[in-house]
């Protein structure tokens, strides 16, 4: 298990941690809604990547307002 978040800087390095993975746990802060376009191009900048294509998938919205 890798909680690989971060600034843009370590966003970069996030294709790092995609050898052998088996799933992907997405979570987003709802409570920081100027930051949910963020989160969605972040998201399908990751499923985009061919190592993670055929990998499930579970998009957790952790603090709901």
């Amino acid at each position: 298990v890798w909680d690989i978040g971060g600034d843009e800087k370590v966003r970069l390095l996030w294709s790092h941690y995609f050898i052998d993975m088996q799933a992907i746990i997405y979570v987003i802060d709802r409570s920081d809604l100027s930051r949910i376009n963020l989160a969605k191009t972040e998201l399908f900048r990751v499923l985009n990547d061919e190592k993670l294509k055929s990998l499930p998938l579970l998009i957790y919205s952790n603090k709901n307002v």
